[in-house]
């Protein structure tokens, strides 16, 4: 988390502009996770069962499809498998988004 906010003299933009990448990060994992519980939905399966076949618990794979818990590509692609279908990985220029 951003320090910069205790610091006396610092404004909200420069506040704005630390928590950015924090920013980033967080939506990406909340988009990855709502993407796998759709996947896991589409075929069927509950988290419990998910978690089952990809050997972790409930609550894990409830973190992840929350955006609670940075997965690991690792557990990702072990979930994914488990349900059924295989990661693919396909870089893409970034658009400029205006803050």
């Amino acid at each position: 988390m951003c320090a910069m906010r205790y610091i006396r003299g610092v404004t909200e933009d420069d506040v704005t502009e630390c928590l950015r990448p924090e920013y980033r990060r967080l939506r990406t994992t909340e988009q990855l996770g709502r993407a796998l519980r759709d996947a896991r939905r589409s075929v069927g399966h509950t988290q419990e069962t998910a978690a089952g076949a990809a050997g972790m618990s409930r609550s894990h794979v409830a973190r992840i499809e929350s955006g609670q818990h940075n997965v690991s590509h690792q557990t990702l692609n072990r979930l994914l498998e488990a349900i059924g279908y295989d990661m693919s990985i396909y870089p893409r220029a970034r658009r400029h988004r205006a803050w």
